[in-house]
């Protein structure tokens, strides 16, 4: 019995941090995406947490300098807009190049057998991520994250 109530409360309190660590606290900390070019995946190593009215010495502490700043009128007033490129890939799966011939003794029949054997490569998704952040008088008001098919990579 004692083992059934250790089992409940390490579930409750996993369950517990799951759900706090799903909340955002009240900060727009994930990622506006807008403009996908490609199906929606996951990066998690190329999230930038970034939250409005973040100021741009804190932008450049945590992600360096952007690759891009282009100067941007709206409406009479100055903005930048920063872009910073990344790439990744994704693993998308084995595909079959060749066959090997493999020569095996049949342990039923005696006989010598020869059969087909795929070799296979890894197969990966090269993907640009760009990240554009709207500034306005050295804080963050708006971004969009864009994910581009760059071709595909073979192992």
């Amino acid at each position: 019995m004692k083992g059934h109530s250790t089992a409940l409360i390490l579930g409750s309190m996993l369950t517990t941090l799951l759900f706090a660590s799903c909340s955002t606290g009240g900060t727009d900390s994930t990622m506006s995406e807008s403009n996908i070019a490609a199906p929606a995946t996951q990066l998690v190593d190329e999230e930038m947490q970034l939250s409005k009215g973040m100021d741009t010495a804190d932008i450049i502490d945590r992600y360096g300098l952007a690759n891009s700043i282009e100067p941007l009128e709206r409406q009479g007033q100055q903005f930048e807009v920063w872009t910073y490129k990344s790439k990744t890939s994704l693993y998308e799966g084995m595909k079959p190049t060749s066959f090997d011939r493999v020569l095996y003794l049949d342990p039923i029949t005696g006989e010598n057998k020869e059969e087909l054997v795929p070799v296979t490569q890894t197969i990966r998704q090269n993907l640009q991520v760009v990240t554009e952040l709207l500034i306005n008088e050295g804080k963050l008001l708006e971004w969009k994250k864009m994910v581009y098919k760059t071709g595909k990579s073979y192992e």
